[in-house]
């Protein structure tokens, strides 16, 4: 085969007697798109089941992706090393939300951004560090209250349009007829690791605002105001309690 290589070493391979420069460029681009959706971007639990909801095969929903990036103008670099998983995250929501509309297969995205999320935040906290109790004994509960906690670095909070307990559930699924048989209820998802098990649960509005909430600066008894009407200050304080003990919740470093 007879290449045609940029001048100076290292050298790229532009065209050849086979393939044009749009053509390798095309490559290029397909590469690109495997790299970040697929591997940087972890998607290997839910690749299939978009690529299914889109009516496309895998090929095709990696090419859409590719031409995607070079309307966002995220085509420059050819390195997926380059963009952090975090990156790749929001990049494939943005995407899936564009080619959805595209497909007419709107009523979908909240269960694909569901899917996507889930297994971000999975593998997030499987690979970070673990979630440690409270060593110190507790006695003064109502105390806690008084305090300002923050939420623990190694913590994921998410919301989901969708029950967390069904996301977790969902291996090969066809998305459409899950969205048919199902309803949007809303879930918030506490995920932490345990030595080496990742564990997802299912949170209340009233432990996740606790959580979400907690910055360094404002009390559980500010946070939790609105909640009064039905919570007792002994109800609060065995939440707080609870978060602490758990290492959900810890004192904000003080610089």
């Amino acid at each position: 085969m007879d290449f045609t290589p940029w001048p100076p070493p290292p050298y790229t391979v532009t065209h050849s007697t086979h393939l044009s420069p749009q053509q390798f460029q095309q490559c290029r681009a397909l590469a690109l798109a495997c790299d970040l959706f697929y591997n940087t971007g972890r998607s290997m639990a839910y690749f299939l089941p978009l690529c299914r909801a889109s009516q496309l095969s895998a090929v095709e929903f990696l090419d859409h992706f590719g031409r995607w990036l070079v309307e966002q103008h995220n085509e420059r670099e050819c390195n997926a090393a380059i963009y952090s998983p975090e990156q790749v995250f929001a990049m494939q929501q943005s995407f899936i939300e564009a080619l959805f509309h595209q497909q007419q297969v709107e009523n979908v995205i909240p269960i694909a951004l569901d899917l996507i999320r889930f297994h971000t935040r999975w593998a997030d906290t499987l690979l970070g560090y673990e979630t440690l109790a409270c060593q110190q004994v507790i006695v003064d509960k109502v105390a806690l209250l008084e305090q300002c906690w923050c939420l623990a670095p190694t913590l994921r909070v998410e919301i989901f349009n969708y029950d967390v307990d069904e996301i977790g559930m969902l291996a090969d699924v066809d998305l459409v007829e899950f969205v048919e048989l199902s309803e949007q209820s809303g879930s918030t998802g506490l995920f932490l690791r345990r030595g080496e098990e990742v564990y997802c649960e299912s949170i209340d509005d009233v432990f996740a605002t606790l959580l979400l909430q907690s910055d360094g600066a404002t009390t559980p008894t500010q946070i939790m105001a609105p909640f009064l009407s039905a919570l007792t200050v002994e109800d609060c304080a065995d939440l707080v309690h609870f978060a602490v003990s758990e290492g959900l919740l810890v004192p904000p470093v003080i610089s």
